[in-house]
């Protein structure tokens, strides 16, 4: 039998629109005061906000605590291959 690797799950919790917990990290993309850009097991997730700053991080257990004032999140779209017959981007 073919041992799959079975994706791990990712979750987000918000409190109060002050902080984020996120599990299910692969990486940190990027940072700054207005955003957080995580690579997760569901896709890649950008936080914008202001005075964002990563609180706590666990890169074994793909754990990340975010405060600051959370404004939106969103799971950015799977970018396609590029050929004759893909979709044209939005």
């Amino acid at each position: 039998m073919i041992d799959e690797k079975k994706p791990q799950d990712s979750s987000v919790v918000i409190k109060s629109r002050k902080e984020i917990s996120v599990s299910g990290i692969k990486s940190i993309l990027g940072f700054g005061e207005d955003y957080v850009l995580l690579d997760t097991e569901c896709g890649k997730l950008e936080i914008e906000g202001e005075g964002m700053r990563i609180d706590g991080l666990s890169k074994e257990e793909g754990l990340a605590n975010i405060k600051g004032h959370i404004n939106s999140l969103y799971y950015h779209r799977q970018k396609l291959s590029k050929g004759l017959f893909s979709p044209k981007s939005k």
